[in-house]
């Protein structure tokens, strides 16, 4: 059964309900939770990201945010909380999330053109990478790379991150410290990445 989506419009104004695919074909805005988990290391900020699975039909091996998903026809931005369950295996209170606002982006990848009104937070959790107990359906990996890096990766002040995590392979977490460019990361507008990573920053 396909995945029932509320479609809105830019500025928000609810239109109608329509399934996954179609919403994602057509470019009609939808909304979305995504909660970037941060970990305190001295005097940095890591940022946790997951490696989206290799069967993924958007942005394939990819890294992109801790967790994230769709919201389903009636949702609210609090029923999002879930994403961080199925795919990392922690569970935090909704309330405890910091709020970073509505972001609107649009990520185009043909055949789709992924519009979404991101509803997006910030939890934090001091657990190291391995203990997370990521869908491997989803996920395929996890890594953790710092805020400030970030920053400078997307101002072009550097052209790669070191990011310290696992990949997964038939069930087993392989610990790596790997080099990521720009171009490893899911083709978030450079204006969605900067105020999360500002925020994160200045928390």
């Amino acid at each position: 059964m396909s995945e029932k989506l509320d479609v809105w419009s830019e500025d928000g104004a609810f239109i109608k309900v329509e399934d996954r695919e179609t919403v994602h074909l057509e470019g009609l805005w939808h909304q979305t939770f995504h909660c970037w988990i941060v970990r305190n290391e001295l005097d940095q900020r890591m940022v946790l990201f997951q490696l989206r699975h290799p069967e993924k039909d958007i942005s394939a091996n990819k890294l992109d945010i801790s967790a994230a998903g769709h919201l389903e026809a009636g949702e609210t931005p609090e029923d999002g909380v879930r994403e961080l369950e199925e795919e990392l295996g922690i569970h935090l209170d909704f309330h405890d999330l910091i709020s970073v606002g509505l972001i609107k982006e649009t990520i185009v990848e043909k055949p789709y053109v992924d519009r979404e009104r991101c509803h997006v937070f910030i939890g934090q959790c001091n657990q190291s990478t391995l203990e997370y107990a990521v869908q491997e359906t989803e996920v395929s990996g996890l890594f953790e790379i710092p805020a400030k890096d970030m920053l400078e990766l997307l101002e072009g002040k550097r052209k790669t991150v070191t990011g310290e995590g696992f990949t997964i392979l038939h069930s087993t977490k392989r610990q790596e410290t790997k080099d990521f460019m720009i171009e490893d990361f899911v083709a978030h507008q450079k204006s969605y990445y900067q105020e999360v990573f500002q925020r994160i920053l200045a928390l």
